[in-house]
């Protein structure tokens, strides 16, 4: 600003209260001082480094800093740096505030901002890694107990299916293109058939595979492909039913408790049980797919609950 607009600014702002001076000390004094020029929207100006400066004391630490480094009082962009805690301080004509507070606020789902570095995430020279190990999660086990024919569309990646029936047919729709695995238990039964036909490359196998009957299967997909392992002969997990009787009337002697067969197999191991003393009762019994049929001495009516009937198939 030359005297002459200076003189000018200063005869019609007296609000301002700026006299005209052809001192240049004046003059800086009053750019240096005056409210009104402190509060303009000035160029940052980095002044330096304080070393230290406890949490709290800021306003009063780096004030001092700009008056023993400028000679001056602070004024609006100046900026300051504290070394012990890295961090850069913004003067705004009125206060000091943490700078990255003044340009940008926390980032939210919706809104760009400052974030935290978490655990397993590193920054080397502005570069962002992922430890891969963080991001793999625990695998989710779909079972099924009473299907003996299954499809699977739309195959999750990272799930394990475990079928605990022997399958007389499995197939599989679209196969999820992941990194992470997901693993199919099996057994096939007296019969078989099997269909992969979005799934078209196998490692150690022909597309479709070949199974054999009443054995037990792993197929492992990854990336798009599949991997078939023998596991041996009807390996699969024992299903439990566990049930009290009704309340039973015997007839010549023999009390008889039909059970709904759930496991769907006629392959079973019955146990019943005294429920008063966990004993273990003698019986007769015989099983088909869809009932259990038990019987035991009995004198007189049996009332509901006396007994436990123990099931596993």
């Amino acid at each position: 600003m030359s005297h002459n607009q200076l003189k000018k600014f200063s005869q019609n702002h007296q609000a301002f209260s700026v006299p005209y001076a052809d001192s240049e000390g004046f003059i800086t004094d009053w750019i240096q001082n005056d409210p009104f020029v402190k509060s303009l929207q000035l160029q940052n100006e980095f002044i330096g480094t304080v070393p230290v400066c406890p949490e709290g004391e800021e306003q009063e630490i780096l004030t001092q800093y700009v008056v023993d480094q400028k000679g001056r009082e602070p004024r609006n962009g100046d900026l300051v740096n504290i070394q012990d805690r890295g961090e850069q301080w913004f003067f705004n004509g009125q206060q000091w505030i943490f700078y990255s507070d003044y340009l940008l606020k926390d980032a939210s789902k919706t809104a760009k901002g400052i974030v935290q570095i978490g655990d397993g995430i590193n920054v080397t020279d502005g570069l962002i890694s992922v430890d891969m190990s963080i991001l793999t999660p625990s695998k989710n086990v779909i079972s099924d107990t009473t299907n003996t024919t299954a499809t699977i569309n739309n195959v999750v990646a990272n799930v394990d299916y475990t079928f605990s029936k022997p399958l007389t047919s499995l197939t599989l729709g679209t196969i999820a293109k992941s990194q992470y695995q997901t693993d199919i238990y099996f057994t096939t039964g007296d019969t078989f058939t099997f269909s992969a036909s979005n799934l078209t490359e196998w490692f150690f196998e022909s597309n479709p595979p070949t199974f054999m009957t009443n054995k037990s299967y792993k197929i492992s997909i990854s990336q798009g492909k599949g991997t078939i392992s023998y596991i041996g002969e009807r390996v699969y997990p024992l299903n439990k039913i566990m049930v009290t009787n009704p309340q039973l009337t015997p007839a010549e002697g023999k009390a008889t408790w039909t059970i709904t067969n759930t496991l769907k197999t006629a392959d079973v191991f019955i146990r019943l049980v005294e429920v008063a003393t966990g004993e273990t009762v003698a019986m007769d019994s015989s099983s088909t797919n869809s009932s259990i049929t038990i019987s035991f001495n009995a004198e007189s009516t049996v009332a509901a609950g006396t007994y436990k009937a123990v099931i596993l198939g």
